[in-house]
């Protein structure tokens, strides 16, 4: 998908972003979308986008994956396998 046309996904939906970088090598930070990066290439994104995600809202109900890649806060593995903190996991996302 081009850098562009995200944008404009994430203008239409009313979501925060920064660029870090430029158009022909950068990274598409979504700040609404649980801080999701996207890889910009050329002016294209190289991560799997789902516009979907962008224009919609999680609920507890349903989980819409934005794509894109991220950085993972919570604590994992251990003696008694994978865990998180009851702050991670009964998150309830809001608008």
């Amino acid at each position: 998908m081009e850098l562009q046309e995200t944008i404009k996904l994430f203008k239409q939906a009313g979501k925060r972003y920064h660029l870090i970088g430029d158009e022909s090598a950068g990274v598409l930070a979504g700040l609404d979308l649980e801080g999701r990066l996207f890889t910009v290439l050329r002016g294209k994104i190289i991560n799997r986008v789902n516009p979907k995600a962008i224009l919609g809202q999680c609920s507890k109900d349903e989980y819409l994956n934005p794509g894109g890649d991220g950085f993972w806060p919570g604590p994992e593995g251990s003696y008694l396998g994978y865990t998180t903190t009851p702050s991670v996991d009964g998150a309830c996302p809001q608008p």
